[in-house]
């Protein structure tokens, strides 16, 4: 597990905290950090030097949120990130998209359309990778890099409350982090989930919503018609719950069928190879969870 300290005096900043920590970012103290992650909404003053000192010792320094608007002109952060901020721009929507540099980052990033101001780049040194754009007067600008020649990073996105207690923020920035920490993404987890329509509308987003798994395949007997446009990143429609526990295709079968018959199929998936979740409760006799155990153990 890579290891991170938070340097941060923002309410509520404590959430992202938990989510990187779920995500295997886990916290350590500043002298013992693999990287140091800042959203500070007031100069850094003495502690600059500390930060660059850090990042000459190859952990990576990621300034964040409101970091980059706190630091003054001339700040030696500003000019090791690589990045010269500009003039901050009102709020409205803002739509993310890969930078050249930020493709297998945005490739398993949540939708996200934060509404916030934001920070128009003057510069960005030419050895700069630039991860997420957004699109302005018709030209790309760069919210989100990463320096490796200094060990740098900037995130000028999260600057206000809402932005910083969203989910979909917090998940960016865990991966975010584990790019300029070099850690690759493992293949992702492939999910049936078995059910009924109002259980599978529930787990659903809540699956798509849980980095590193991918919703592959869902058996609720309720037809659905998928716009052609959009096939290629929706889940596929089974209609016979059996040809979904012994697809060959999937890692994880999520049972969310009615309580009489989470034995059945948590069985019959665990007996297909399958890793099983099971909606609560688990089942509803003490020598069923045994039989579930013995056969998860096989």
């Amino acid at each position: 597990m890579s290891r991170i300290h938070l340097v941060s005096n923002l309410p509520g900043v404590n959430v992202l905290g938990d989510h990187l920590r779920a995500a295997g970012l886990g916290p350590t103290s500043a002298r013992s950090a693999d990287a140091l992650l800042v959203l500070i909404d007031r100069p850094l003053d003495h502690v600059e030097q500390e930060l660059l000192d850090r990042a000459r010792q190859s952990v990576p320094v990621l300034l964040a949120g409101p970091t980059v608007r706190a630091l003054p002109p001339g700040s030696p952060l500003l000019e090791a990130s690589g990045l010269t901020p500009g003039r901050v721009l009102p709020a409205h929507d803002l739509h993310l998209m890969p930078g050249p540099h930020g493709g297998a980052l945005m490739a398993r990033a949540p939708r996200f359309v934060p509404r916030e101001t934001w920070v128009l780049p003057e510069k960005v040194a030419d050895d700069v990778e630039r991860l997420i754009h957004l699109r302005h007067d018709g030209t790309e600008h760069a919210v989100c890099t990463w320096r490796p020649a200094t060990g740098l990073g900037m995130f000028t996105l999260g600057a206000g409350p809402a932005v910083l207690a969203d989910s979909a923020y917090h998940r960016l920035v865990g991966r975010w982090l584990r790019h300029c920490l070099g850690v690759p993404d493992g293949p992702p987890v492939l999910v049936g989930l078995l059910g009924l329509p109002d259980t599978t509308a529930v787990h659903q987003p809540a699956i798509e919503a849980t980095e590193g798994l991918a919703l592959t395949a869902v058996c609720d007997g309720e037809p659905r018609r998928t716009p052609a446009h959009a096939a290629s990143r929706l889940p596929r429609q089974v209609d016979d719950p059996d040809d979904l526990v012994h697809d060959p295709e999937l890692d994880l079968v999520v049972v969310a069928t009615g309580n009489q018959s989470h034995l059945d199929w948590a069985s019959r998936a665990l007996e297909a190879g399958k890793h099983v979740v099971v909606q609560a409760p688990l089942c509803l006799a003490p020598a069923d969870a045994d039989h579930l155990a013995e056969l998860a153990a096989a």
